[in-house]
């Protein structure tokens, strides 16, 4: 977990995907986004790279981070009843 790894970001994980939208945050490193962003960094790719970090598996739950842009997709891939 984060606090055995010392890690300020934990990131979801579906096999070799991550997902980095998805994930916990320690509210200590608010300071150290504050300046990335004042600093005009924007990509969360960038900031996550320089924070000590784990990531969390999500294999069995692949379903999950989904990427649905429209609506068509969102229709498709609702649960269905029955």
């Amino acid at each position: 977990g984060m606090a055995v790894n010392d890690a300020e970001l934990a990131v979801a994980r579906t096999f070799d995907q991550p997902h980095p939208v998805f994930a916990l945050v320690r509210r200590d490193v608010l300071p150290h986004l504050a300046a990335f962003l004042a600093g005009g960094g924007r990509k969360i790719d960038f900031w996550y790279a320089t924070l000590r970090r784990v990531e969390v598996a999500f294999d069995d739950e692949v379903d999950a981070f989904r990427n649905i842009n429209t609506l068509d997709e969102l229709a498709a891939n609702a649960p269905r009843s029955g």
